[in-house]
């Protein structure tokens, strides 16, 4: 495959865990019906990348074959990253009669039904709002038609009397139940192991869309929890993220405010002192923007935006991508509006030569608490219009900006309200 070119750096692409299953249903099909070993296999993706991949951990026989590819990700950090992934092919039925089918292909005028699932180490979808069914294999539906498409690579081409009627797809992953502890897969809902996923086949080295993508799952999750259905399905794509004309909440009770978090800090800050239960809430990375737009799209009413000061500054100067690679802007924010009102010029320079927001904060503070309070007030504010002028006001955001050391610094005016009433909705479910 050929690289990627990310600014000056040429980073290698991977292919998806979707992809590692098809290749080694279609190896793992080829011994089966030819008796012989299958040292490599192709496969095209729906990137249109074709891919030869080096097949391990075979085992044949005219009635059943397995073996197993290693994901590769490239320069991707992905937590997949080195499994491998098995097939195992039966084309019995089990003893106590035939297995259930989900798909059934025609090939050469032969009805092939096939049930595909997971094997130990996939996991199984334990809550809506996902593109599996609930208590279903976590085999997303890409990968899902590109076994089915693997199937019909081999078979086409045989006579008919050769293909059988009825398939059993086993998918496996070494370590997938340890692996999945790395992933968001336990906060989506999704027990047991890995899920089997990739909508192009291929993983783009360092990948935004894949964490977007999480981010959105989670928001849906909240979403169809409390009942709020969009008029369409179609999911926003590019300009289309900002279209706010969502529909009401379905259930009639009003919609508890959506818990949001960009990180760990958050999180940890929203339990361990503001006292919020996490289970429901969504952690946007730095992806602040696409968090909102989606939101909207999707017509979630009320939003706690709780996090650092390193990062939710930032909103202050219209920044809605947080990483520091994407901007940063936090000195400026802090030392304009400290000038603004009057600081000293010393402590601006002090400010502008700060690393970290603690540090900034004790240069605010060495102004006098008021004084640091009244800043952090005018930045709140700025927040707010940002916030607001990217939602057009759609939607209602409130948000808590604090620092591990001091504590909270900036909250919007309606926070302490929709953090209660956040509060007592946990409470009224546990009850």
């Amino acid at each position: 495959m050929e690289n990627v070119v990310q600014g000056q750096k040429s980073l290698r692409r991977g292919y998806t865990t979707g992809s590692c299953s098809a290749a080694a249903t279609k190896a793992a099909l080829l011994m089966m019906m030819s008796g012989e070993r299958c040292e490599t296999v192709r496969i095209d993706t729906p990137k249109g990348i074709e891919l030869s991949l080096e097949v391990s951990d075979q085992e044949y026989s005219p009635c059943e074959a397995l073996c197993s590819i290693t994901k590769d990700a490239g320069d991707d950090p992905d937590a997949t990253h080195g499994l491998r992934i098995f097939s195992r092919v039966s084309r019995r039925s089990c003893p106590t009669g035939p297995l259930p089918y989900e798909e059934q292909l025609e090939i050469s005028g032969v009805s092939v039904k096939v049930h595909i699932t997971g094997g130990r180490g996939v996991g199984v979808v334990t809550r809506g709002g996902l593109s599996c069914d609930v208590g279903k294999s976590a085999i997303n539906p890409v990968p899902r038609r590109m076994i089915l498409k693997s199937v019909k690579d081999v078979f086409e081409n045989m006579e008919p009397e050769l293909i059988p009627d009825f398939l059993h797809i086993e998918i496996r992953a070494e370590n997938g139940e340890e692996t999945a502890k790395k992933t968001f897969n336990p906060k989506l809902g999704i027990v047991g192991g890995i899920s089997i996923l990739g909508t192009s086949g291929i993983v783009e080295p360092m990948s935004e869309k894949a964490m977007v993508d999480t981010i959105r799952t989670e928001i849906k999750q909240f979403a169809e929890l409390n009942g709020i259905k969009r008029e369409d399905d179609h999911e926003p794509q590019g300009d289309d993220a900002s279209d706010l004309n969502a529909v009401e909440d379905g259930l009639g009770f009003p919609v508890p405010p959506m818990l949001v978090c960009p990180g760990n800090y958050g999180q940890d800050y929203a339990r361990d002192v503001l006292g919020i239960d996490l289970e429901s809430g969504v952690k946007c990375s730095n992806y602040i923007g696409e968090m909102l737009d989606y939101s909207c799209w999707l017509g979630i009413p009320k939003i706690l935006l709780i996090g650092h000061a390193g990062k939710l500054i930032k909103i202050a100067a219209g920044v809605m991508n947080t990483h520091s690679s994407s901007a940063d802007g936090r000195q400026e924010v802090i030392a304009s509006h400290g000038a603004m009102l009057g600081m000293e010029p010393s402590a601006v320079r002090d400010i502008m030569n700060a690393i970290s927001a603690e540090e900034m904060t004790d240069i605010l503070r060495n102004q006098g608490e008021e004084f640091a309070q009244k800043v952090f007030d005018s930045i709140g504010t700025k927040i707010k219009e940002h916030i607001d002028h990217r939602t057009r006001g759609k939607l209602q955001v409130e948000f808590i900006v604090f620092t591990k050391i001091h504590g909270t610094l900036i909250k919007s005016g309606g926070a302490d309200q929709m953090l209660k009433d956040l509060k007592m909705h946990q409470q009224e479910n546990i009850l």
